[in-house]
């Protein structure tokens, strides 16, 4: 399906295809952790669709690099942060290569490609565009089906991760503004490593303590609504749905809904509840 039904599945090319569009980069070795992320560069959409890579663009990818392999670093060795004996490996931006494509879905696609490449759960890439007067980021995230037996074809796919950040300046020119965006970048990046935390126990099945963790990261306001907090509203409500409370699952897609009513992951879930609800009603014929 289309970008145009919020983001439910992406567009998925064979691999034949896909490499009429992205040609052969070089071979990295796959990752081995048990949880993978893959950053990637970030830039600027050339007329031909590939991804320009400035010196500020290259930085910002670098932070949020250094902020995901440094916090999940610390979960890995901290025995109070719940998440047991877990390798968490990161992908740096130079090795992993920037994700191209003009529209989203064909970013979709390539980052797709790229997790297929790298043994990535997640691939997070930004578009950077700097004028005169502004700069955005637009960050985004590709979560590969790696992990989810269940339900991969709605799961599975590009995420808007947030709305944009947004400076008022060029940040080639201001440094202020450059180091704003980037403090934006790292929070939202903070944030990412909490929902990376409960992807992996939602993969594994554990959607009690997927649920806790996605449920903390609302009530530490980790993620703002305007940075990615319907993504997790849409999985703790997946994570309820699977518990069986239906109550709670409605509650977490109508909260995303509120968030994005375009949201079509979140859409599905909300009918999910609807029919599980009219199923104890249903009488014979």
């Amino acid at each position: 399906m289309s970008a145009g039904l919020g983001g439910l599945g992406t567009l998925m090319l064979l691999p034949g295809v896909r490499d009429r569009f992205w040609p052969d980069t070089p071979q990295v070795a796959p990752m081995t952790g048990d949880v993978n992320v893959a950053v990637a560069e970030f830039g600027s959409i050339g007329t031909d669709g590939n991804i320009t890579v400035t010196r500020e663009s290259s930085d910002l990818a670098a932070s949020a690099f250094e902020t995901l392999e440094r916090e999940l670093s610390a979960l890995e060795t901290d025995p109070t942060a719940g998440v047991g004996i877990v390798d968490f490996e990161v992908l740096p931006p130079d090795v992993t290569g920037p994700v191209d494509g003009r529209t989203r879905d064909e970013r979709a696609a390539h980052a797709e490609r790229i997790g297929e490449r790298t043994a990535a759960d997640i691939v997070l890439y930004a578009i950077v565009e700097e004028a005169a007067s502004e700069t955005s980021l637009r960050p985004e995230f590709f979560l590969t089906d790696r992990k989810l037996e269940l339900d991969p074809e709605v799961l599975a796919g590009d995420y808007r991760f947030g709305a944009p950040l947004v400076q008022q300046a060029a940040i080639s020119a201001n440094p202020t503004a450059r180091s704003q965006l980037r403090a934006g970048l790292i929070d939202r990046t903070n944030g990412l490593v909490h929902l990376v935390v409960g992807l992996f126990f939602f993969g594994a099945g554990e959607y009690g303590t997927a649920n806790e963790v996605f449920g903390d990261i609302q009530r530490a306001a980790l993620l703002p609504a305007d940075g990615g907090l319907e993504i997790v509203h849409l999985f703790r409500g997946n994570a309820a749905g699977r518990e069986g409370d239906v109550e709670l699952a409605a509650s977490e897609y109508e909260s995303a809904l509120e968030i994005n009513p375009e949201f079509a992951r979140a859409q599905v879930g909300l009918a999910e509840t609807v029919f599980q609800r009219s199923r104890k009603r249903c009488e014979p014929d």
